[in-house]
């Protein structure tokens, strides 16, 4: 019998996350809903985003943007990121590698073709030519999703 299970707060705590994860040993059919606050505080922000990429594969997902999440991507795309370093942003900035570059976390993708084009999204990778650290593309991928709720 298919479940709802309700998963809120994670805040960075990837390894809590993987934990509840193997304890409710999600299923095809199974709908997990994401309640948001996926970054920020806990030391594993990227390893996070990288169970719910995975997650996804497995059952059906629905991420909804929390408060944190979104200061996130205001942050990234432009906003003034002091709100969000003194929530917890510089733990999700360091998650990504060292030196705090906020350049380090992915920039928001543009899509692909129309609306409801089934060709993956693609990313502009960065504002310059530095080096991203391996991976990165999938979290572009999930922040367009987390944030377009595709």
């Amino acid at each position: 019998m298919p479940r709802t299970i309700a998963i809120g707060d994670v805040h960075g705590c990837a390894k809590a996350l993987r934990a509840l994860i193997e304890a409710i040993q999600p299923q095809a059919e199974d709908l997990i809903v994401m309640l948001g606050d996926y970054v920020d505080r806990g030391p594993e922000s990227r390893g996070v985003l990288d169970l719910l990429i995975d997650l996804r594969s497995r059952c059906r997902l629905v991420p909804i943007l929390g408060n944190h999440d979104q200061m996130m991507l205001d942050a990234l795309n432009g906003g003034p990121p002091f709100d969000w370093f003194e929530c917890g942003g510089l733990q999700a900035i360091d998650s990504y590698g060292p030196g705090r570059d906020l350049a380090l976390v992915p920039p928001r993708p543009a899509p692909v073709g129309q609306a409801g084009d089934p060709r993956p999204l693609v990313a502009e990778v960065g504002r310059d030519s530095r080096p991203r650290p391996p991976g990165l593309h999938r979290h572009v991928l999930l922040r367009r999703w987390l944030a377009d709720g595709a």
